[in-house]
Parts: C-alpha cells; sequence; structure tokens
C-alpha cells in the first residue's frame, strides 16, 4: 500500500473508532480507558499501557503521539475488558516471550532510536524550513531540502527524473 492510498483507510479508521466510542458510550471515551489502563488489576496489561505512554513522549508530533496512546490504550482496553479477546492475546504474548532473542535479531534491522524515527525526522525538518524561511535562506511557501523528502509530490518529481535519466543511458 502507498501513502496515498493509505489517507483514506487512516479517516475510516478515525470514524471508526469515534463511533465505536459513542456506541460503547462514556465507559469508552479516551480519559476512562485511559483511567482503566493506568489502574487496570491485570499488571501485564498496566505494564504494557504504561510502556506505551512512555514511548510516546518520544514522538514529537502531538497529533501523532495522541493517535498512538488512543490506539494503543483502545487495543488494550478490549485485551482487559473483553474475554473474547484475552486467552489469544496472552497467548501470543507468552509465545513472542518464549522467542524473545531469536525475535529481537529479526526485528533488529527496523529499531531505531526515538530520534531516527520518521515522524521525529519529519518535525525536525519542518524546523529546517522555519528557520531558513526566517533567515531568507529559502522563500516563504516552500520546503528546506531536508523537509522535501516528506514531500510526496517533490519526491514523485525527483523520481521520475532519476527514471528518465537511467532510461537515456
Amino acid at each position: 500500500m502507498n501513502i496515498q492510498s493509505s489517507e483514506p483507510n487512516k479517516r475510516i479508521i478515525k470514524w471508526g473508532v469515534w463511533l465505536l466510542r459513542k456506541k460503547l458510550g462514556e465507559q469508552a471515551n479516551a480519559k476512562a480507558i485511559h483511567d482503566d489502563m493506568m489502574n487496570c488489576g491485570n499488571l501485564g496489561i498496566q505494564y504494557l499501557a504504561k510502556l506505551n505512554m512512555e514511548t510516546a513522549e518520544f514522538v514529537k508530533c502531538d497529533h501523532q503521539k495522541i493517535i498512538q496512546l488512543e490506539l494503543v490504550e483502545l487495543f488494550l482496553w478490549f485485551i482487559y475488558k473483553d474475554t473474547a479477546w484475552r486467552d489469544q492475546f496472552f497467548y501470543i504474548l507468552d509465545e513472542i516471550l518464549k522467542d524473545a532473542d531469536e525475535i529481537r535479531a529479526l526485528i533488529k534491522p527496523y529499531v531505531k532510536p526515538p530520534e531516527k524515527w520518521h515522524v521525529n525526522v519529519w518535525m525536525d525538518s519542518k524546523d529546517v524550513t522555519a528557520k531558513q524561511i526566517k533567515d531568507g535562506t529559502i522563500q516563504e511557501g516552500t520546503v528546506s531540502f531536508a523537509e522535501s523528502v516528506h514531500v510526496k509530490t517533490i519526491q514523485q518529481q525527483r523520481l521520475s527524473q532519476i527514471a528518465t535519466r537511467s532510461v537515456k543511458k
């Protein structure tokens, strides 16, 4: 799936979460779920919820941080509250933990420190753009080279130029 086609899916998820919360009532609002996660009697779920909160603190984009916090907490809340999912979740988690060293080796190429997470690199690049506009290095309404790698249309244009040059050779 490419990024462009994922945008409508993100909206569907957002509306789906909204509808789900509306259907479930007050007990499923973000604050109530957060309180449940911080005070739940299942220490494993509580640990995962706290780890989610700690990890979200590294996210520089507030919008992304909120999405992460709410979606993960909603998932954990279902596991905690709904016995239809609980047994399978803990079985899978236990199986993962049995092979923790092997799985760590498999995911090693994908694990990055927070400063290298895409969302944080993108937010830093927006700061570069703001600084360059202020300094007069680039004009208002444009983006820095650093930010340009996060702009789909600019990347498509660059890739098209590279492809054209490759074909000519």
